[in-house]
C-alpha cells in the first residue's frame, strides 16, 4: 500500500527495520512492481511479503462495488 502509512503504522515492518534486518529502501508500493518501476522477484528463491495497511479509500472503494452488484443481482436490502 503505502510505505509512508507504514512507517507510521506497521508494526510488521516498523519492528525489523527498528531490529536492522530490513532497510525501509528494501520496501517497495505494490504499484511500483505493478508498472515496473521496481523489480519484484529477481529469482524463484526470492521471497516478496506484501503488507497491506487497509488504506480507508479502498475499503469505500469496494464496499460501493460490492452494493452495486448486489443491487445488480437484486439481493440485499436497505436498512
Amino acid at each position: 500500500d503505502s510505505r509512508e502509512q507504514s512507517r507510521i503504522e506497521s508494526g510488521d515492518l516498523i519492528e525489523p527495520v527498528a531490529g536492522g534486518v530490513l532497510a525501509w529502501l528494501e520496501v517497495h508500493e505494490l504499484q511500483e512492481v505493478v508498472v515496473g518501476a521496481v523489480q519484484g522477484r529477481g529469482s524463484d528463491r526470492d521471497v516478496v511479503v506484501f503488507k497491506s495497511n487497509g488504506i480507508a479509500a479502498w475499503d469505500v472503494a469496494i464496499g460501493v462495488a460490492a452494493l452495486g452488484r448486489a443491487h445488480e443481482a437484486g439481493i440485499g436490502r436497505v436498512v
